[in-house]
């Protein structure tokens, strides 16, 4: 079965288990009645705006229904650690969260491009540097070091932030004069 068969069975699965017709997913979804039905039907294949508009309509992650619709490329499988990090990740505040996925996006050069001339811009947590530079904490720099200068200032910005409120200095900035 190919993935544009595979996205109609699912949609149609949806469907049935919502109760809803073509017409209530048009509606929705604020898609043309007929592109629905062309969809449904195979007349057609899925296209951006209509995956756009089911995941509105089911409230469901946009890259989910892109990949449904053979979009985008499927995950790679669950690896080591996987349900331990969305475990943890569910715990941090909305800050926290995005200082970590700017840190993951920086690892991720397969999708996300590092700038290497970055490396002269030094960064060290707390005031005492030398007690933050083994082990993982040096790894953190070393990354953070690497992150494209917008992201860089994007996690300053959010971790000076919860450094004010909760009134330590968390992160500064050296100069390699």
């Amino acid at each position: 079965m190919d993935m544009v068969n595979e996205f109609i069975t699912w949609l149609t699965k949806e469907l049935n288990d919502r109760g809803w017709t073509n017409s209530e997913l048009a509606r929705r979804s604020e898609l043309v009645p007929s592109t629905v039905s062309m969809v449904i039907s195979g007349k057609t294949n899925p296209g951006l705006e209509f995956c756009l508009g089911v995941a509105r309509a089911f409230g469901l992650p946009p890259e989910a229904v892109l990949r449904k619709a053979g979009l985008l490329p499927p995950l790679p499988a669950a690896v080591e650690g996987e349900q331990e990090v969305i475990g943890i990740l569910r715990t941090l505040t909305a800050g926290q969260r995005n200082i970590i996925l700017s840190m993951l996006r920086a690892l991720a050069p397969q999708v996300y491009s590092l700038a290497s001339d970055l490396r002269a811009t030094r960064y060290a947590v707390a005031e005492n540097r030398d007690q933050y530079t083994t082990g993982l904490e040096a790894e953190l720099l070393e990354q953070f070091r690497r992150l494209p200068h917008r992201w860089q200032e994007i996690i300053l910005a959010d971790v000076e932030s919860m450094a004010h409120r909760n009134s330590l200095r968390i992160i500064e900035e050296e100069d390699d004069g």
